[in-house]
């Protein structure tokens, strides 16, 4: 099968511009994308916006370095950070559609939204939800990622996209934010113990 970028692919929906673009978070591979689909309003949490202004180009120039056969489009980069942006919660009206961005506190960075199209009948989680492979814990706070699972679940009453892997639905989540409570459990027992950091990876979890 051929490969075709995200842009051609909405081309293959619709012949309309697109209207807005939405960045569930500000690591590279769900931000970079951003200055092809200019002039569209970019929208992020206010985080998001301040993180790629940050370590955006840090961050694009360490890539080049770390994968130097994509060194060369890496290098072509824009960094676009959003330009609107919302603290805990936003509603973007999209002809007959109503699309919520919300922010449901720290998890897998400390700026991740996600999109709720039509009352929950489709949530784009970002990497508060990973299909394809176990959560990327990184910059996260694993100890609140529970909470925010918690939060998400209320708002899906439909499939849900995560920022990696096949669509899925609510039973999917629910299994996967008990493994995300069992890490927090595990973390804080084993910190409270004393355990060395690796130590404490070495000696095993859910993921």
């Amino acid at each position: 099968m051929p490969v075709i970028t995200f842009r051609e692919a909405l081309r293959r929906l619709s012949p309309l511009p697109v209207g807005a673009v939405v960045n569930t978070h500000h690591h590279w591979d769900h931000s970079f994308g951003n200055a092809v689909f200019l002039p569209a309003p970019i929208w992020g949490h206010e985080r998001c916006a301040e993180r790629m202004r940050a370590e955006g180009s840090l961050t694009r120039d360490k890539l080049g370095l770390g994968y130097p056969t994509e060194a060369e489009w890496f290098g072509e980069v824009e960094i676009v950070p959003p330009d609107r942006t919302f603290t805990d919660s936003t509603i973007l009206e999209c002809g007959s559609r109503r699309i919520a961005l919300h922010h449901l506190g720290l998890a897998h960075t400390d700026n991740d939204i996600v999109v709720v199209v039509d009352d929950g009948q489709a949530v784009f989680a970002g990497d508060l939800v990973e299909q394809a492979a176990p959560p990327f814990f990184g910059d996260g706070y694993p100890l609140e990622w529970p909470v925010v699972c918690e939060r998400l679940l209320g708002l899906i009453h439909g499939a849900v996209v995560p920022g990696h892997g096949a669509v899925v639905d609510r039973a999917f989540v629910e299994e996967q934010a008990a493994e995300i409570t069992e890490v927090a459990y595990l973390a804080a027992e084993r910190h409270a113990a004393g355990m060395p950091a690796a130590d404490a990876a070495r000696a095993g979890g859910p993921f």
